[in-house]
C-alpha cells in the first residue's frame, strides 16, 4: 500500500504518484481492461488531493497507459490497441444516403464522434470485404440486415471484428442500438386519436422491410386498441412504379379520412402538393403525423406533427460504444440499448409565416 503525504511542493508529489500508478500498470498488478477506482477513492488511498490524482491520470492518459470514457470510467489500456494508434471503422452507408435526412443524421453523429477521438471512418460495403485482399477494419457499424454468409459478417458474428448494428442484432458478440419503430408508431397514432380523429389512414411504404413492417404494425395496434375500424380505404402502400402525385390524389379523393400517418418523410411532399391543389387545409380538414424529423428537410410546418428520433445522438453513441469494444475487447460493457423518439407538434402559426404557410397548406 502506497501513501503519499501531500505538502506545498505538489509537483514532486504529482510525479511520484504518476510513477507509482504507472508501475502498477507495467508490473501487471493492474491488467489491461481493468477499471481504475474513482478519483475520490484514489485520493483517499494515497492521501492526496483530487487535483493531484487528476493530473497524474492525465499524464498516464497522454502516455497511452489508460483510457477514459465519460460516464463509464477509467480503464487500463488494452495492450493490442495503443491509445496513440488510429482506429479504423467501416460503415455500410451507401452513396445515396447523404441526401437522406434519416441516414445522414446518423452519419453526422458517427463522424463527429470519430473526429473527437481521432478515428478513421470509411465506407465498406459488406460484399466488398475479402480477408485475403484487404486488412480487416478495427470495427464495423451496420444499418442494413446482415448477411451472415458474407466473410465480413461471419467474422463479426464470431467476435473477430467488433461491431454494432442499428436496429439489427446478430448475437451476444455484437452490440445493438435500436429504435422501437412499432412502439413509436403506435404512440404517434395515439397522439392523433387523442386529438379526436377516428378515421386515420396509414400512408407509407409496404411492410417489406423490418422498419416499414414495424411502423405499419404500430398503426394497426393503435387503431385496434382504440376500437377503430380500418380497411382498404384507410391503407395506402406506396408503389414506386406509379406517379407519387397521382397516388396521393386518388387516395385523398376516395379515402374520406381526417388524419394521415405517413410512415416516412419522402412520401410527404407529394401529399402536401396534392392537398394544396385540392384545397385541403391543415389542421382543419386534415391532420398529418410523419415518422421522420421534418425539421431536417424544412417541412416542420404548423399543423404537421412528426416523430423525431435522436439519430445524431444514436450515431455518437454507436461509435462511442464501438470504441470501447475495440480497445477493451471482452472487458467492454455489452451494449443493447433502445432509444425513445419525441413527438413534435407546432399548433400555432407564427405571424410572419401565417400567409405562406396557409397558402402551402391549401387553406
Amino acid at each position: 500500500m502506497h501513501t503519499i503525504r501531500e505538502g506545498i511542493a505538489s509537483p514532486a508529489i504529482y510525479h511520484k504518484l504518476r510513477a507509482i500508478l504507472a508501475g502498477k500498470i507495467t508490473s501487471g498488478e493492474w491488467r489491461p481492461g481493468d477499471r481504475i477506482s474513482p478519483e475520490g477513492s484514489l485520493a483517499d488511498t494515497f492521501k492526496v488531493s483530487r487535483t493531484t490524482i487528476r493530473r497524474a491520470l492525465s499524464g498516464l492518459e497522454r502516455d497511452g497507459l489508460i483510457l477514459r470514457f465519460p460516464g463509464k470510467g477509467t480503464f487500463i489500456n488494452h495492450s493490442n490497441v495503443p491509445a496513440k494508434e488510429q482506429l479504423h471503422v467501416g460503415i455500410d452507408f451507401f452513396a445515396k444516403y447523404p441526401s437522406n435526412s434519416y441516414y445522414s443524421a446518423l452519419a453526422e453523429g458517427i463522424l463527429d464522434e470519430a473526429r473527437h477521438n481521432d478515428i478513421s471512418v470509411f465506407l465498406l460495403h459488406p460484399g466488398e470485404y475479402a480477408p485475403s485482399q484487404m486488412h480487416a477494419p478495427d470495427g464495423y457499424i451496420f444499418i442494413h440486415q446482415p448477411n451472415l454468409e458474407l466473410p465480413l459478417f461471419g467474422a463479426i458474428a464470431k467476435g473477430i471484428i467488433p461491431a454494432i448494428g442499428f436496429n439489427y442484432g446478430i448475437n451476444r458478440n455484437v452490440g445493438l442500438v435500436a429504435i422501437d419503430n412499432q412502439c413509436e408508431a403506435q404512440r404517434g397514432v395515439e397522439f392523433l386519436i387523442a386529438r379526436g380523429h377516428r378515421r386515420i389512414a396509414y400512408y407509407g411504404n409496404p411492410p417489406g422491410s423490418k422498419v416499414s413492417a414495424a411502423r405499419y404494425a404500430g398503426w394497426q395496434q393503435a387503431m385496434q386498441t382504440a376500437g377503430l375500424a380500418f380497411d382498404n380505404h384507410t391503407v395506402h402502400f406506396y408503389n414506386v412504379a406509379t406517379c407519387p402525385f397521382a397516388q396521393a390524389e386518388k387516395f385523398l379523393r376516395e379515402s374520406g379520412v381526417t388524419a394521415l400517418f405517413v410512415s416516412t418523410a419522402p412520401l410527404l411532399s407529394p401529399v402536401l402538393a396534392v392537398m394544396n391543389r385540392l384545397k385541403i387545409s391543415m389542421p382543419d380538414d386534415m391532420q398529418i403525423l410523419c415518422f421522420d424529423d421534418l425539421s431536417a428537410i424544412g417541412l416542420d410546418w404548423p399543423g404537421i406533427a412528426y416523430i423525431k428520433m435522436p439519430l445524431y445522438e444514436i450515431g455518437r453513441r454507436m461509435l462511442e460504444a464501438l470504441r470501447q469494444k475495440m480497445i477493451l475487447g471482452e472487458r467492454a460493457p455489452k451494449i443493447n440499448e433502445t432509444f425513445q423518439a419525441e413527438i413534435v407538434y407546432q399548433s400555432s402559426v407564427p405571424e410572419r409565416q401565417q400567409n405562406d404557410t396557409t397558402n402551402l397548406a391549401g387553406g
